[in-house]
């Protein structure tokens, strides 16, 4: 047993996570203990899950099939315990390093993202192959088109206003790296995000309280901590599932809020 750089691990290392556990470097699986991680940098779920050890099956290890057992780059191990070492450490096996785990994917995918064939794109090969003429005119219009070179300056215009669209929206603060997007962006009417984060900024406020009863909502308290011993407080202060680490809160967000929010 040996303390080594994160950078020196390879495939089948196997690493011992402390009970207070740590910021993963690498993607291995996990053999001998549980942890509770934060996958939230991967998964954008802000309620940590428990990891359990790989079953003794005798089977072929697949990351689709054993995720729960997977430990990912990139995570934060909260905790560790009934592993080895006295039962405090928990066991693992590295799987991938590097650009190869799921860290790394990521990053990978926004570094140099696969080219996309969108619909509008299809739409306008078509229209340049048919030009929405008969087909006597498609025949003309190409012998025509024999003939005639296409606009050498065209390329240079086109780019030219990507490039303008770019530094717009530059100044708007919004960077984009695929500059094909912008002409697909302009067809675009409706755009969809999944959850609070993307757009918006990361956690929650407590904006006040209204405390409901048979007769109807009451008036807003700003404070919570203002409110008087009443089921409502009761209910901010213990209706929850967090739980107190190492003395430090984890739970849903929401029941975190709530928990502060009353003192």
């Amino acid at each position: 047993e040996e303390s080594v750089s994160s950078v020196d691990l390879v495939p089948g290392d196997c690493v011992l996570i402390p009970p207070e556990g740590l910021l993963l470097p690498c993607d291995a699986v996990l053999l001998a203990g549980e942890c509770v991680v934060n996958e939230s940098m991967l998964t954008g779920e802000s309620i940590p899950v428990m990891k359990t050890p790989l079953p003794a099956s005798g089977g072929r290890y697949s990351l689709d099939t054993h995720r729960k057992h997977t430990l990912f780059c990139g995570t934060q191990v909260i905790q560790a315990k009934e592993g080895c070492r006295d039962g405090n450490w928990a066991l693992a096996i590295v799987t991938r390093t590097g650009f190869f785990t799921a860290k790394g994917e990521l990053i990978s995918s926004i570094l140099y993202p696969k080219p996309s064939n969108f619909h509008f794109d299809r739409d306008i090969t078509k229209f340049l192959l048919i030009l929405g003429s008969t087909i006597k005119e498609v025949i003309i219009q190409t012998l025509d088109i024999v003939t005639i070179v296409v606009p050498p300056a065209l390329p240079a215009a086109m780019t030219t206003g990507i490039i303008y669209a770019q530094n717009r929206l530059k100044k708007q603060g919004v960077f984009c790296i695929s500059p094909s997007r912008i002409n697909v962006c302009g067809k675009v009417s409706v755009f969809c995000f999944d959850k609070t984060g993307t757009l918006t900024e990361e956690g929650l406020d407590v904006w006040g309280v209204m405390e409901g009863s048979s007769a109807g909502f009451g008036s807003l308290v700003r404070d919570p901590r203002l409110l008087p011993p009443s089921p409502m407080l009761t209910a901010l202060a213990c209706c929850h599932s967090a739980t107190l680490l190492e003395g430090q809160l984890l739970g849903d967000p929401l029941d975190l809020k709530m928990i502060e929010s009353t003192g």
